[in-house]
């Protein structure tokens, strides 16, 4: 039942889909290599300045990949809800827009905000499995 809540809920985030492959640096940071449709992009999960470092058990990797592929494809849509919004307000700069446009701009701020929030989970939930699974250098 919590699982088909959460796979709604991202769905209704409507993410980036297609296939996805990561790839790890020594320092931990996930380079996620998105394709949909023909198009590719790729996407940096880095490792904050001043985080702690970690040594971890030899498959760690593969258990952080799908929280971390997930946290690619949420930022990489939060980017492109971004973009849009920077258009509408580039393309609508006065305070007075039509309702249809009023509407649009409202809802994508809404996803933005969503979208932000997932983020935050998705990297939380992957900060948890290390603190979890590994021990700090």
């Amino acid at each position: 039942m919590i699982r088909e809540a959460l796979a709604a809920g991202l769905t209704g985030l409507g993410l980036v889909g297609g296939t996805a492959a990561i790839k790890y640096d020594d320092s931990g940071a996930a380079t996620v290599k998105l394709t949909e449709r023909g198009r590719t992009a790729t996407v940096t999960l880095g490792v904050a300045a001043g985080e702690p470092r970690y040594s971890c058990p030899s498959d760690i990797d593969d258990r952080l990949a799908p929280r971390d592929m997930l946290s690619a494809r949420i930022k990489l849509t939060l980017h492109v809800v971004g973009a849009e919004l920077d258009q509408l307000e580039a393309q609508y700069p006065g305070a007075v827009v039509e309702p249809a446009v009023a509407r649009r701009y409202r809802g994508l701020a809404r996803r933005e905000r969503q979208l932000a929030k997932a983020f935050s989970r998705s990297v939380g939930k992957h900060n948890v499995l290390l603190k979890k699974e590994c021990s700090e250098d």
